[in-house]
C-alpha cells in the first residue's frame, strides 16, 4: 500500500472517526431506539432506522445494514419512495464497507431509479460519489473518474460546495498516482479554493498535503516544502491528529531528499510521538523505516538496527490488519439475488391463487376440474423445483468453496511475495550496515553491486503482489521502478540523460527474472563506463515484435575494444549476463554504435 493510499484512508477513517464522535451519543441513539420501540410503523420509525444505520456505518457494518434493511421494509410498506431510496443507500453503502462491491453496487442501482423519477439531485450525487469511491478502492480509476464526473455534476445543480471540493480532492489523488501531475495540481487547487470559502480548515490542510506531495513528486523541493508546511500548521490548529502525524512524515520525506538530517530527525520524533497515542500503525512502519535510512546515511549504525527493528514490528501490524480485511470480501451478490427471485416466485403463486378464487364464484363446476388440474401441475413443478433447487445449492456450495480456496491461495501467495520482498529489503539494509565497516574499495563494490542486484530481485516480488494478476507482470511498470532507483543510485543530480522505450508487455517471473538482473548490470554498466562525455546520454529500449523481444542498452561513451567478448573477461556482472541470457535462450549482441551498444534478442513463449 503506497502512501498516498495511506493518507487516503487514514483521512477518510478520520472524517468517519469524527462523524462517528460527533454523532453517536448515547442520547440520539437512545432516541432512536426509543422511537423503535414504540412500534408504531410510520415514517418517524423509518427515519430513526436509517439514523441508527448511520451512525453504525464505519463501527459496526452488519448492525448498520440490518436497521437500513428494517427502513426498507418500512418505507415498501408505506409507499414512500423518497425514504426507500435514502435506506438503499445506506445499505450499498454497509455492503462496500463489508467488502461486498457487487452486492454494494445492486443496491445502488436500485437508488438510482429511484432518486431519478423523484429528481433529487442531490441525493444522485451522492450515490454516484459512493459509487466512485466504490471503484477507487477497486483500482478501477476509470470507472472511479467516470462516476466522480457523473456525481459533480449533479452536485453542481444543487451548488453543493463541499460535496465538489471533494470530489476534486479524490479526482486529484488519482491524477497523480497516474502521473499527470498538472491535472493533479489543477483539481487540488480548485478543491483548496472551495474548503478555504466554506472555512474548511481541515479540508484546506489536506489541499495543501496534497499539493506537497505532487511538488515533492515532480522535484520542485522548494514549493513542496512550502505545501507541507502550511498543511502542517493548519493541521496543528486543528484535533486531526492522523493528518498531523502525515504531514510530518511527509517533511521529514521531503528533507531526506533534500540531505537536511537534523530536520529529517526532528520531525520522525514529532511523528512517532504524536502516532504512538493515537496507534496509527499505518504510519508508524512507514516513520521506522525512513529512520533507518537516515541513520544509515548518518552513520548512526546502532540506532539504525534499533529502527529497523521497529520498522519490523510496525509493519507486521499492518500486514495482519490488512489480511483480515481481505479474508472478509469472499462472499457474493448471488445470494441476494436467489433471495429475491423466491419472492418473485411467491409473489406470481399469490397472483394465481386469487384468480382461482375469481373463478369459483363464477363456475364452481369448471374451478373443480381446473383447480384439480393446477394442483397436478403444480405439484409436479413444485417437486421438479425443489430438486432443481437442491441440485443448484449443491453446486453453489462446491463453487463457492473452490472460490474460497483459489482467493485464499492468492492471498497467501500475495502475502508470500509481500515478505520476501520486505526480507530482500532488510538485507539490502544490513548490507549497507555492513559496508561501513568494509575498508577494501574491491569489496565495497562488490557489496554494493550486491545490493542493486537483491533490489532488482525485489522489485519484481514488489511487482507481483501488488498485480491483479500474479501470473505476468508488467515490464514497463518494473523496469521504471527499477531504474528510477539506479538513477537515484548512481546520478542523484540526473547528469545523465536517461532516455527508457518500453512496449506494453506481459511477462511471467521466469523470464522477467533474469532479463531484470541483465538490465540491472546493463545500466550500472552504463553509469560507471559510458558517462564520461560532457553529455552523457543512456538508451535503453525494450520492443516486441511478433514472437520476439528485443532488448537494448547504448551510452555515448568510449564504446568497446576491438577484440571485446564476454568470454574473455573475468567480471562477476557480465558473466551473469551471458548465464542469464542462456537461461533466456536469447541471443546477445554487441557492437559500437557511437558508443557501446548491447543487444538481447529472445522468443517469447
Amino acid at each position: 500500500m503506497n502512501k498516498v493510499a495511506k493518507r487516503l484512508i487514514l483521512f477518510l477513517a478520520l472524517i468517519f472517526l469524527r462523524l462517528l464522535l460527533n454523532s453517536q451519543d448515547k442520547g440520539k441513539i437512545q432516541e432512536c431506539l426509543s422511537i423503535i420501540a414504540q412500534g408504531n410503523e410510520d415514517t418517524l420509525m423509518v427515519k430513526a432506522c436509517n439514523d441508527l444505520a448511520t451512525e453504525f456505518l464505519g463501527s459496526d457494518d452488519e448492525k448498520a445494514k440490518m436497521y437500513a434493511n428494517k427502513a426498507l421494509r418500512l418505507s415498501i410498506k408505506l409507499s414512500n419512495k423518497y425514504l426507500q431510496s435514502w435506506s438503499l443507500n445506506l445499505i450499498g453503502m454497509s455492503y462496500d464497507y463489508l467488502g461486498k462491491p457487487d452486492s454494494a453496487l445492486f443496491n445502488y442501482q436500485k437508488a438510482i431509479k429511484i432518486k431519478n423519477v423523484l429528481q433529487d439531485n442531490d441525493g444522485l450525487g451522492s450515490v454516484y460519489m459512493n459509487i466512485g469511491v466504490m471503484y477507487y478502492y477497486q483500482n478501477n480509476t476509470p470507472k472511479a473518474i467516470e462516476y466522480y464526473t457523473k456525481s459533480i455534476n449533479y452536485f453542481y445543480k444543487v451548488n453543493n460546495q463541499k460535496r465538489i471540493a471533494g470530489i476534486f480532492n479524490n479526482l486529484g489523488i488519482i491524477y497523480r498516482q497516474e502521473k499527470k501531475y498538472i491535472s493533479a495540481i489543477e483539481m487540488f487547487e480548485k478543491a483548496f479554493d472551495i474548503k478555504s470559502k466554506i472555512k474548511d480548515t481541515v479540508g484546506m490542510a489536506n489541499a495543501f498535503g496534497n499539493l506537497g506531495v505532487v511538488y515533492q513528486k515532480m522535484g520542485n523541493y522548494r514549493k513542496a516544502e512550502q505545501y507541507h508546511l502550511k498543511s502542517m500548521r493548519l493541521d496543528s490548529l486543528t484535533t486531526n491528529n492522523y493528518n498531523l502525524v502525515s504531514s510530518y512524515i511527509s517533511l521529514a520525506e521531503l528533507y531526506f531528499y533534500i540531505k537536511k538530517y537534523d530536520a529529517v530527525k526532528n520531525y520522525l520524533n514529532k511523528a512517532i510521538e504524536k502516532g504512538d497515542k493515537i496507534n496509527a500503525i499505518h504510519y508508524l512502519d512507514d516513520a521506522y523505516l525512513l529512520y533507518t535510512k537516515n541513520d544509515s546515511v548518518t552513520k548512526n549504525d546502532k540506532m539504525a538496527y534499533l529502527h529497523l527493528k521497529k520498522y519490523i514490528y510496525y509493519n507486521n501490524e499492518v500486514l495482519k490488519t490488512d489480511r483480515l480485511k481481505q479474508m472478509d470480501k469472499l462472499e457474493t451478490v448471488f445470494l441476494v439475488k436467489e433471495k429475491e427471485n423466491r419472492i418473485n416466485l411467491l409473489n406470481a403463486t399469490s397472483q394465481i391463487n386469487e384468480l382461482k378464487i375469481q373463478q369459483q364464484k363464477k363456475q364452481l363446476l369448471v374451478f373443480v376440474i381446473v383447480s384439480a388440474l393446477l394442483i397436478c401441475l403444480i405439484i409436479v413443478i413444485l417437486i421438479s423445483y425443489k430438486r432443481t433447487q437442491h441440485q443448484r445449492r449443491e453446486l453453489h456450495k462446491k463453487n463457492t468453496k473452490i472460490e474460497e480456496i483459489l482467493n485464499e491461495k492468492e492471498t497467501l501467495l500475495k502475502e508470500i511475495h509481500h515478505r520476501v520482498k520486505n526480507n530482500l529489503q532488510i538485507i539490502s539494509s544490513l548490507l549497507n550496515l555492513q559496508s561501513r565497516y568494509i575498508k577494501d574499495d574491491n569489496a565495497l563494490n562488490a557489496i554494493n553491486e550486491s545490493k542493486e542486484r537483491i533490489n532488482a530481485i525485489s522489485l519484481l516480488h514488489k511487482e507481483i503482489y501488488q498485480n491483479e494478476v500474479l501470473k505476468l507482470i508488467d515490464t514497463k511498470a518494473y523496469f521504471e521502478n527499477l531504474f528510477t532507483h539506479l538513477q537515484n543510485a548512481f546520478d542523484p543530480t540526473k547528469k545523465c540523460n536517461l532516455t527508457i522505450y518500453i512496449d506494453e508487455l506481459f511477462l511471467d517471473i521466469d523470464s522477467l527474472l533474469p532479463l531484470g538482473l541483465i538490465a540491472n548490470e546493463l545500466i550500472t554498466n552504463a553509469y560507471k563506463y559510458g558517462c564520461a562525455n560532457t553529455n552523457p546520454q543512456i538508451n535503453f529500449a525494450l520492443t516486441k515484435n511478433l514472437k520476439t523481444v528485443t532488448m537494448s542498452v547504448q551510452d555515448n561513451g568510449k564504446g568497446f575494444n576491438e577484440n571485446f567478448s564476454f568470454e574473455k573477461l573475468n567480471s562477476l556482472g557480465l558473466k551473469l549476463i551471458s548465464l542469464f541470457a542462456n537461461k533466456l535462450n536469447a541471443k546477445v549482441i554487441t557492437e559500437n554504435n557511437s558508443g557501446a551498444c548491447i543487444k538481447l534478442i529472445f522468443s517469447l513463449k
